[in-house]
């Protein structure tokens, strides 16, 4: 049976939906993972190649689970309602006068183990860009667009904490929510192509002289 859930920020669940797996093999990771905390709870989604952490400090959590949203993209109303609370499998939404929102939306446990999320973050962060490495542009743009669903100012300019050929930290809402990117191997050049330079030799003044 799904534990009893209630979230005081709903918009973490909403914006770690986004960052869960499709993936039928590590079926576990098609959820978001609520994890009770010193104060409140973790909610954490992750698809391999980027993690979501969000910390809803009033959370109440009767243990840790695995929730499947009910989407990967979860509408506007849950990145602006005050309350969630999961109950058998369903979520109810409220807004800050009580009153519900959404009236039946399925939020079931994941039977499953999820892995050690804490292990991926790393102890620091070196500023090292290198040039053999690179970010998927698909994925800094999902970071932009949570940014810009949590109200954050200038969403569409992510902060990325440059570690080398270790996973970078990303700023999602400083305060609750961060998240981590995996980089990946790149051949990028490091100079103009050469058909430029071969073909731009000459200017056209010189050219035509």
């Amino acid at each position: 049976m799904t534990p009893e859930i209630t979230l005081f920020k709903p918009e973490l669940f909403a914006a770690a939906a986004r960052f869960i797996s499709t993936e039928e093999v590590r079926f576990f990771l098609q959820g978001v993972y609520i994890e009770p905390a010193a104060t409140g709870a973790f909610l954490v989604a992750t698809d391999g190649h980027r993690l979501f952490v969000g910390h809803d400090t009033l959370a109440v959590v009767t243990r840790a689970a695995i929730i499947r949203p009910p989407k990967r993209k979860m509408p506007p109303a849950w990145f602006k309602s005050a309350t969630l609370k999961i109950v058998e499998g369903t979520a109810h939404l409220y807004d800050a006068k009580g009153e519900r929102i959404v009236e039946r939306a399925l939020a079931s446990e994941i039977d499953g183990t999820y892995p050690d999320w804490r292990h991926v973050l790393p102890a620091s962060v070196s500023g090292e860009l290198s040039t053999n490495v690179t970010y998927d542009a698909t994925y800094l743009q999902d970071f932009a667009t949570v940014r810009a669903k949590l109200d954050v100012v200038y969403a569409s300019l992510v902060p990325v904490g440059w570690n080398g050929l270790d996973p970078a930290i990303v700023e999602i809402r400083p305060g609750d929510c961060f998240g981590v990117l995996m980089p990946a191997r790149t051949t990028a050049p490091t100079q103009r192509p050469q058909w430029f330079d071969a073909e731009t030799r000459q200017s056209p003044r010189e050219a035509a002289e």
